[in-house]
């Protein structure tokens, strides 16, 4: 196969098809003058000229006689690629023969014609872009069948029965051309979608190899009709020719070769098309689900987006509304700061004046006092000075010893103290112990029966051990929210719930926090708010609880030997 025939694109692929049906149709009238000449001439030299042979659609004029093979065994089910591909070669030995005669040419001249194809493309592309009046659609080779619709030759083939051998002759051998025309083009068409299929060629867009598709299967379905017809034609005309044949003496046993043999040929092309057929319709059922899936898919998007977009329109509205509120809130506040700020000058002017007040009412009281010392001075000054002096030690006495002067003086009270500080500590630790009763420990454990092989720990990325609150080589829970904030996971359900928009544990509750609510351990924003139970610190809390009691026992012990003591 020569190479730009391979990578030719989509335009000369057409252009090809449109050239070799004019090509045909122009092979054919010509064929059918050179029939109607030969009709005109005289029916004895015809028929000394034509040998006393049947014509046989595959060109062998000695054809031995064998079975046909049964139909619905041929035409039932899809056959398989490799049979597909045994079958092309031998439909396509015309097309061949035609790709070696062109690649004998020139290179020059291919470029030339490749130049002229690729134009007359681009001329009939502009072409059908511009409005133009409808037209009836025709087929190239219904020029060619015109004059053998199936009325009017039906009705010719009962009008004329009196024809003689050499009028079938080339009846048949128009025929015959025909039949073989139509092949070569089914070939090619089998051929070009093979191709296309390969992915020998390249298309711009996958519509524009839809299309293509399209159009080789609305041509092999055309070939199949007409090469069923054509051959229908010959069957036809050589069952209805016995007197004539018997007349040219021909072997009846040839004829019936012949026929057997247009059936089998019939069957054969019949099933290459419907191989062909089928895998260009499986192709096109299965880019319109392509196509139907894409469709759902963007428009599922395209609602989710509308969604987002609706809900971020709300946000935002609320937000302007809050964003108006706090505007009006600050403006009230900055009202009452600043009468606040008006009240706070006053009361630093007013305190100023009370201060410059107090001084001077203190100077004035210092100067009366001196003035009063220096009037008792003279009869009280010794015994005065040493009663001053031991007033200040008694007073310090006094204060550095109240506990003792209390023990001396209540005892009763310091028993009722104890008491109640023994209670308040047995309290607590039958509340730790409670706690520690209804919490469950963390289970920390390497590996698990339970587990999902494809299941991941979140901290340690094990597969298939262990879930990820036993995870036993990362338990600390703040290392473990650590984990989490860094890699961008929630904190409920430790996944990324942001690309699927919604949390599967957002109505959930740790089992650690439910279990430790009403007790003393329950806490139930941990510093992080709702929570994973692989997080919560109420295990590690439960852990210190054993330590606490003890400490608690040890100084309730201590207050009992100190009441025992008083």
């Amino acid at each position: 196969m020569p190479v730009q025939q391979t990578t030719m694109d989509n335009s000369s692929l057409s252009t090809k098809k449109g050239s070799m049906c004019s090509k045909e149709s122009t092979r054919e009238t010509a064929r059918r003058k050179r029939g109607h000449s030969m009709a005109t001439t005289s029916p004895r030299s015809a028929q000394a000229k034509v040998p006393l042979t049947f014509p046989s659609l595959s060109g062998q004029r000695n054809v031995q006689r064998r079975k046909i093979p049964d139909a619905t065994s041929s035409s039932s089910g899809r056959q398989s690629r490799n049979n597909t591909s045994s079958q092309v070669p031998e439909h396509s030995d015309s097309s061949k023969s035609a790709q070696a005669t062109n690649d004998q040419g020139s290179s020059q001249a291919q470029q030339q014609q490749s130049t002229s194809l690729s134009q007359t493309s681009e001329r009939s592309r502009d072409n059908s872009i511009q409005p133009r009046k409808k037209k009836a659609k025709t087929h190239p080779h219904d020029r060619m069948l015109d004059e053998y619709a199936d009325d009017v030759f039906w009705e010719r083939l009962i009008n004329n029965q009196e024809l003689d051998w050499s009028m079938i002759t080339r009846t048949l051998d128009n025929l015959i051309s025909q039949w073989r025309s139509f092949k070569s083009s089914a070939a090619q068409t089998t051929a070009d979608w093979r191709r296309i299929e390969s992915g020998a060629v390249k298309f711009e867009s996958e519509r524009r190899k839809q299309a293509e598709a399209n159009a080789l299967l609305r041509c092999a379905r055309r070939y199949d009709e007409l090469l069923t017809r054509i051959g229908s034609r010959f069957i036809a005309i050589s069952l209805m020719s016995t007197e004539v044949i018997k007349k040219a003496k021909v072997p009846l046993q040839q004829r019936e070769d012949r026929v057997r043999e247009a059936i089998v040929n019939m069957r054969q092309e019949r099933r290459s098309l419907r191989i062909t057929m089928n895998d260009i319709e499986d192709y096109l059922d299965n880019a319109a689900d392509e196509d139907q899936r894409q469709h759902k898919q963007f428009t599922h998007e395209n609602e989710l987006l509308h969604e987002q977009i609706r809900h971020l329109r709300q946000e935002k509205q609320q937000l302007q509304e809050r964003v108006a509120e706090i505007e009006r809130d600050r403006e009230q506040w900055r009202g009452q700061i600043q009468q606040h700020e008006d009240v706070n000058q006053r009361l630093r002017s007013q305190i100023a004046d009370q201060e410059r007040a107090h001084n001077q009412l203190r100077r004035q009281l210092q100067d009366l006092e001196r003035q009063l010392d220096q009037i008792r001075r003279p009869a009280h000054e010794m015994p005065r000075n040493e009663q001053r002096r031991d007033r200040p030690q008694h007073d310090q006495r006094a204060a550095q010893n109240p506990e003792q002067q209390d023990d001396q003086r209540n005892p009763e009270e310091q028993r009722r103290d104890l008491r109640r500080q023994i209670r308040q500590i047995t309290r607590q630790i039958q509340q730790l112990e409670e706690a520690r009763a209804i919490v469950p420990a963390r289970n920390l454990q390497e590996r698990f029966d339970q587990v999902h092989p494809a299941m991941q720990c979140v901290f340690c990325r094990a597969e298939g051990q262990h879930f990820s609150d036993a995870c036993p080589f990362v338990s600390d829970p703040q290392q473990r929210r650590n984990i989490i904030r860094n890699r961008g996971r929630c904190k409920r359900c430790l996944e990324h719930c942001e690309r699927r928009n919604f949390c599967a544990y957002e109505n959930r509750e740790c089992s650690y926090c439910s279990r430790a609510r009403g007790t003393v351990l329950y806490d139930e924003e941990q510093g992080i708010g709702p929570h994973h139970a692989a997080l919560c610190r109420t295990p590690d809390d439960r852990a210190r609880v054993y330590f606490r009691i003890q400490e608690l026992r040890q100084q309730r012990e201590q207050k009992e030997r100190e009441l025992k003591r008083l």
